[in-house]
């Protein structure tokens, strides 16, 4: 049956679980802006956990746990849920992170389509769940699939945006799991975004020459371009 109390708890006792929380990103900047709020006295609603197996599971509020951490804080009010299972912690997880705070990235929510699916969920209540009309869904996580057979079974990996070149795609095993290994470190919205900052940075002679780790990037992006000019054919040197 469940129960809903309201107390403080230790931040230290919230475990955080990738697998039903609909986030793959979480902005530090937004996480900064909430603690400055904080610091000025700003009250915000208690985040949301799930008592399962006798741990704190986080339903919403990443963000704001993070903007306490920030300000050295030891505990944090807390909403707690008990008799929900792993599919109700996710369900839960999406409606909140989409009613409120930070939207949710369109890969983030094919992502949890793809997940929805998996427990069987059908697509009328994936629909309401996500916020997305029903005759949209096919299409709406179909553009940035790529995909991979093994014998009989299809695997399928959703692309983010800046690799939606990719899309509608079948690739080697070995190979979807390169690219759902890139994807981790990738937080942009398109390529061309991430190129014309970079040359803003340059341009505008901004770039931290005295930070060693830009050093080193540089020297490893010019040595990853020179192979990428003798491929393409199109680049211009003079």
């Amino acid at each position: 049956m469940e129960r809903r109390i309201v107390k403080d708890v230790l931040l230290k006792d919230v475990v955080f679980d990738e697998e039903v929380y609909p986030r793959t990103n979480v902005y530090w900047l937004t996480s900064f802006d909430y603690s400055n709020s904080l610091k000025a006295g700003a009250k915000f609603p208690p985040i949301t956990l799930a008592l399962h197996n006798k741990k704190l599971i986080l339903v919403d509020g990443k963000h704001r746990i993070d903007a306490f951490k920030i300000c050295k804080e030891k505990t944090i009010p807390a909403e707690i849920y008990t008799g929900w299972d792993r599919k109700k912690i996710f369900i839960e997880s999406i409606k909140r992170n989409i009613a409120h705070g930070r939207v949710l990235s369109p890969y983030e929510k094919r992502l949890c389509i793809m997940k929805l699916r998996e427990m069987k969920i059908n697509s009328a209540d994936v629909s309401e769940i996500i916020q997305i009309p029903q005759k949209k869904l096919e299409h709406f996580v179909g553009q940035r699939l790529i995909s991979s057979t093994t014998g009989e079974k299809l695997d399928v990996e959703v692309v983010k945006s800046g690799l939606k070149q990719l899309a509608g795609r079948s690739y080697e095993k070995s190979e979807i799991q390169m690219i759902s290994g890139v994807q981790k470190g990738l937080s942009i919205g398109d390529q061309f975004s991430l190129f014309k900052q970079m040359i803003y940075l340059l341009e505008g002679g901004l770039v931290d020459l005295e930070d060693k780790r830009i050093q080193e990037s540089v020297n490893k992006l010019f040595k990853l371009i020179k192979p990428l000019r003798e491929k393409s054919g199109w680049f211009d040197f003079s």
